[in-house]
């Protein structure tokens, strides 16, 4: 505290009672957090711990939460939302059977991005819209992983082998076959910038930045450790700021601009 630095406080396993590793972690909007937990979301109000069964799911890696705090869920071959009940617990409710039978088994369910269209669920090869009661099914081309991201106001997907694409409507097109875009194994952030430009980071390169349908590399002294320790997902934080997770090396902060914060 005397260095200004905030206290840190870790829970074990034993203590929420689930396994160690939690995939995905959000805030609502009265301050309660739910963690990914394997076959379950944990819910903590800062003094309890409680655990929401999502079955079938095998591991909830997907958790995004809107305004209005339900927490929509995806697993597995799962994906769903919370809801709250009369006494103002949360409970499962699965959509698995809003979907054709064709997409049922999508395999990993990687992200879940609340827009104004709905909630789009990205999984392996599909994106499921979830709006007006119904889902919206895109199965892409490639055997691949998908990564998406809500930029303004469309969504964009990469995928290896394919490259950065741009959802207009119902169809998509291309923006760009740059090899970061179709060699990386998924593209951790995009964000768009005051310029116009978008700032993408990238699992191994480090910083670049997208002009129109043209990548360039962003020089940037972040880059020497993102490239050492293998970027896994960025988040937008207040002041124009960014945190980028890793695999290997923490979280690391950053301005707009692409430097240290």
């Amino acid at each position: 505290l005397e260095a200004g630095r905030p206290t840190v406080r870790n829970y074990l396993a034993s203590e929420y009672q689930g396994r160690a590793q939690n995939m995905v972690a959000v805030q609502d909007s009265r301050g309660l957090f739910y963690f990914g937990n394997w076959a379950q979301v944990l819910e903590f109000d800062g003094e309890t711990w409680r655990g929401i069964a999502i079955p079938h799911a095998a591991h909830v890696r997907a958790l995004a939460v809107d305004d209005h705090d339900p927490v929509y869920v995806g697993g597995v071959n799962e994906l769903g939302y919370l809801d709250t009940d009369s006494q103002g617990g949360k409970t499962y409710v699965s959509l698995v059977s809003h979907l054709p039978s064709s997409a049922l088994n999508f395999g990993e369910l990687w992200s879940t991005t609340i827009t104004p269209q709905g909630v789009f669920y990205t999984a392996s090869q599909h994106l499921f819209l979830w709006a007006n009661q119904r889902f919206t099914v895109w199965r892409l081309p490639s055997d691949s992983r998908l990564s998406s991201q809500w930029l303004g106001d469309f969504l964009y997907v990469t995928q290896p082998g394919v490259g950065l694409l741009k959802l207009e409507g119902n169809t998509f097109h291309l923006v760009s076959k740059d090899p970061i875009f179709t060699l990386e194994k998924h593209i951790p952030l995009l964000t768009r910038r005051s310029d116009g430009s978008i700032l993408v980071c990238s699992v191994h390169q480090g910083l670049f930045e997208l002009r129109g349908h043209k990548l360039w590399p962003l020089p940037s002294e972040v880059n020497a450790f993102l490239k050492k320790n293998e970027a896994e997902a960025g988040f937008l934080l207040q002041q124009s700021r960014i945190a980028i997770t890793t695999l290997l090396g923490g979280m690391v902060i950053l301005n707009s601009d692409g430097s240290f914060a």
